[in-house]
């Protein structure tokens, strides 16, 4: 019984080191292979990457990359626009932004920027402040604000819960992000704002949509003028969304077709 040989026409791969050397090693059949690039950006392009770009890779010419900081500074680093492209992800949704005036905020620290501003200054907002810790008094201090429910030590459920209840997100803590939250967020369509000294992932938020902690009044208006037209906010939310490169399903298919 004898073996036929089967070449593989097209591989993705999403690694510079060993999928690439795999990649250059199999037989010659046109140079259909593509690379997927998700790393963060860097200040240089990788030496791989370059041969890619420069034509010298035997089976791979195109790279699609799929954060848009990295793919913005591919493009300022010289790499070749017709080689490089954004591709996003199709995201998996959990639920539909109903831009109900309710915000969520998770922290496992007191140090939150400009709270009391966006307290005071969004009266019609209720902010839900989520720990996995115990807080601080001077956190537990805003349970005197009407418009602000603390959840210390709150329980996966509750925090659940929370992500579907709000339609707002503020990415202004200090320190380390907890849970995931900022990703989380994005996936439950809530709008996300964020200030400069506080984001935690900026490849899930409009860059319409961070501010200089100096310049939080402009955040309170934009986010004044999302609660007071369902359509601004629709139009921001879409904003969001193609800031993450969401992308459309049928070009997914459409690479290996």
């Amino acid at each position: 019984m004898s073996a036929e040989l089967t070449i593989v026409s097209m591989i993705f791969f999403n690694s510079l080191s060993y999928s690439f050397f795999v990649s250059q090693k199999m037989p010659e059949n046109g140079k259909r292979n593509i690379l997927f690039w998700q790393e963060s950006r860097r200040p240089d392009i990788p030496g791989n990457m370059q041969m890619i770009l420069d034509g010298e890779a035997t089976r791979t010419a195109e790279i699609l990359v799929q954060k848009r900081h990295s793919y913005e500074q591919l493009l300022a680093l010289g790499a070749n626009p017709q080689v490089i492209k954004p591709l996003g992800y199709v995201y998996p949704y959990q639920k539909d932004h109903e831009n109900r005036p309710v915000a969520l905020i998770c922290t496992n620290s007191d140090q939150i920027e400009k709270l009391t501003e966006l307290v005071e200054e969004l009266p019609e907002m209720k902010f839900h402040i989520a720990a996995l810790t115990e807080m601080s008094a001077k956190l537990m201090a805003f349970a005197s604000y009407e418009n602000v429910q603390l959840y210390p030590g709150i329980r996966e459920n509750v925090l659940d819960e929370l992500f579907e209840e709000c339609d707002y997100y503020f990415d202004v803590n200090h320190q380390n992000e907890i849970v995931s939250a900022v990703s989380e967020a994005f996936l439950f369509n809530q709008i996300i704002f964020a200030f400069e000294q506080t984001i935690h992932n900026r490849d899930l938020i409009a860059d319409e949509y961070i501010f200089q902690a100096g310049d939080y009044g402009q955040m309170i208006r934009l986010v004044e003028a999302c609660l007071q037209n369902p359509a601004v906010a629709g139009e921001h939310l879409k904003l969001q969304q193609k800031a993450a490169l969401d992308e459309n399903p049928q070009k997914i298919r459409e690479l290996s077709a």
